[in-house]
């Protein structure tokens, strides 16, 4: 594990935390929100599942370059420019949808979110991580749980209002917190660059070996897999509560407990590290979520039965969230850990491309409960896989 000592003094570091913790409590009401809003539009618009799943996968095409891209330039000159970028794509989409609704205008503010959560997480992870290295854990618990609050906000919102006012209005909610994340992202603090030199030629340098490191494609495939649970709740139990004749508001609550239990994950993930181990945390929270994925077609039935296993849904989804940037930053050098954050989260996005158009069709085919039940089947064998492969992907240690 990569260790070192803080780099900003105390007063600052933690004026810097909690400023870090803001913007992901305010973007995550926006992207919670989202999360919920563009599937329930896609269907309340008329958009079968297949077309549901293109909508979906849109988010992942050009984060394919801006990840990447995000990363480097985060840790050349600063995240806070990055951040800036992200909150405005993310203005830019609330925007859009709050004005259009046909295929294509979905496509483009899909495309636009997208941009915003790649660079987005890249940036803040690297950020939180690089604080203070022997509290990283602990500053990514803290991150997520930020997060997720925010989550719990946003989508709690978005159910009520696309209810009542509708969509329109609460597109415009989503526009509106990311602007206010945009501007309290100017008072963040840069943290001291790792070198002097300048260019985006030399911010690019670290990708290649970054990218040939065995290690981190380990934090490549946890990154994946994490990103499918979380893709496979939007794709699947989403519209699945919505066969069950849950409104738009009641599938909000419904979203709304998942973040809270992905944010009790992230109280409770800096204790389960030191507990559990990275390896066994990965065994331990990918068996499970696939057994909650058996069991929520025979749950997810009323609001009543299907509250308690989302709690259990989002806190396994929470923790495998927190799991891909720990191994990241496990298995990466303090100055390239904006280009690791984004490298093992081009997987992430793969996941987000794949995934939603995949299991839109296998839907469309074999219906969303037996699609349930085969994800939950492959991340019970997943759990099983782990302990061979954890060990032969992370020998190299970090490079």
């Amino acid at each position: 594990m990569s260790t070192g000592t803080a780099i900003l003094p105390l007063a600052t570091e933690k004026r810097a935390a909690s400023l870090i913790y803001a913007a992901s409590f305010s973007f995550m009401i926006s992207l919670g929100s989202m999360q919920v809003l563009v599937p329930l539009y896609g269907l309340h618009l008329g958009y079968d599942i297949k077309a549901l799943g293109l909508i979906l996968s849109a988010q992942a095409v050009l984060p394919i370059f801006t990840r990447f891209f995000g990363g480097a330039i985060a840790d050349r000159f600063g995240a806070r420019y990055v951040l800036w970028f992200s909150f405005g794509a993310m203005v830019a989409a609330g925007t859009v949808l709050s004005l259009s609704g046909v295929f294509w205008a979905l496509i483009a503010a899909q495309t636009l979110q997208g941009m915003s959560r790649s660079t987005y997480w890249t940036v803040t992870q690297s950020y939180a991580t690089r604080l203070n290295p022997d509290l990283a854990a602990t500053r990514l618990g803290g991150l997520s749980s930020s997060g997720n609050a925010g989550s719990i906000i946003g989508t709690a919102l978005s159910g009520f209002l696309a209810f009542g006012p509708g969509y329109g209005v609460a597109f415009g909610m989503v526009a509106a917190f990311a602007l206010v994340g945009l501007l309290g992202s100017v008072a963040l603090p840069n943290l001291p660059r790792p070198s002097t030199k300048r260019g985006f030629r030399a911010a690019l340098e670290p990708i290649p070996s970054v990218a040939s490191s065995r290690s981190m494609g380990m934090a490549g495939i946890s990154a994946f897999i994490g990103s499918t649970s979380t893709m496979l709740g939007i794709i699947l139990i989403i519209p699945l509560m919505k066969d069950a004749a849950f409104n738009e508001s009641e599938i909000g609550i419904a979203r709304t407990i998942t973040a809270v239990g992905s944010l009790t994950a992230g109280l409770l993930f800096g204790k389960l590290m030191g507990r559990l181990g990275l390896m066994r945390l990965h065994s331990v929270a990918f068996g499970l979520q696939g057994l909650t994925f058996l069991i929520v077609p025979l749950t997810a039935t009323h609001l009543a039965s299907g509250l308690p296993i989302m709690y259990i849904y989002g806190l396994f989804a929470g923790v495998m969230g927190s799991l891909y940037p720990m191994s990241a930053a496990t298995c990466s050098r303090p100055e390239h850990r904006g280009t690791a954050m984004a490298y093992a989260g081009q997987f992430w996005g793969l996941a987000q491309l794949v995934i939603p158009a995949a299991f839109g069709f296998i839907a469309a085919a074999v219906g969303l409960d037996a699609s349930l039940y085969m994800s939950g089947v492959m991340f019970v064998g997943l759990a099983f896989v782990i302990p061979a492969v954890y060990p032969f992907m992370t020998k190299g240690g970090v490079k």
